[in-house]
């Protein structure tokens, strides 16, 4: 038996000095500290692959959201606009008949607005004359389209006056509408002249 320890005494102080290192070794890293990152304290940091997938999809769903609504504006805006512009150069060309505005040529006359699904044009005289040099043609915008109730499409105000030659109490509305929305703006001329928008 003595000699089974001697012959194992070289391992077992090995074994020992082993042990005493790494208490000591516990023993000096007890006292330091790790970065919060680096600690393990039962919870795992950051986020798993389907939270972040969830967190995409809802910053996803927001965007398109968000983009619909603001092309709504964008439509209406484009919308009112086109028709409050129509609606002052309405009234401009009824206020050009009512004070005798000449353009420069000798004699006073009528000014009217000729329309068509696209475009709108204002014109001096009693009928549209597609090659007169007094003409002043507003296209549309690609997606508003214009529709009307009078007679051949066209609105003249007579000279002095300012109301309406050949007025029809049933056919005096302009329609302008947007193709993709299909919302509609319209403005009703009265007898007089006088341009409202609904």
């Amino acid at each position: 038996m003595k000699m089974i320890k001697r012959a194992l005494y070289p391992h077992f102080v090995i074994a020992r000095s082993l042990k005493a290192t790494k208490q000591s070794f516990i023993r000096c890293t007890k006292n330091l500290r790790l970065p919060r990152y680096a600690r393990n304290d039962g919870f795992q940091r950051g986020f798993s692959i389907v939270e972040l997938l969830f967190i995409v999809a809802i910053m996803g769903i927001l965007l398109a959201l968000t983009t619909i609504n603001l092309l709504t504006v964008q439509r209406k805006t484009t919308l009112n606009s086109t028709r409050e512009v129509f609606m002052s150069e309405i009234k401009e060309q009824q206020l050009k008949a009512m004070i005798g505005d000449t353009q420069g040529s000798a004699i006073a006359e009528s000014y009217g607005v000729y329309l068509t699904s696209t475009s709108y044009t204002l014109f001096r005289g009693t009928v549209y004359n597609p090659s007169s040099t007094f003409n002043t043609r507003t296209t549309l915008t690609p997606t508003v389209q214009l529709t009307t109730t009078f007679p051949s499409s066209t609105i003249v105000f007579s000279r002095g006056s300012g109301s309406i030659a050949n007025f029809n109490e049933s056919l005096h509305t302009v329609t302008f509408r947007d193709i993709d929305s299909n919302v509609s703006k319209t403005v009703t001329i009265n007898r007089h002249g006088v341009v409202s928008g609904l």
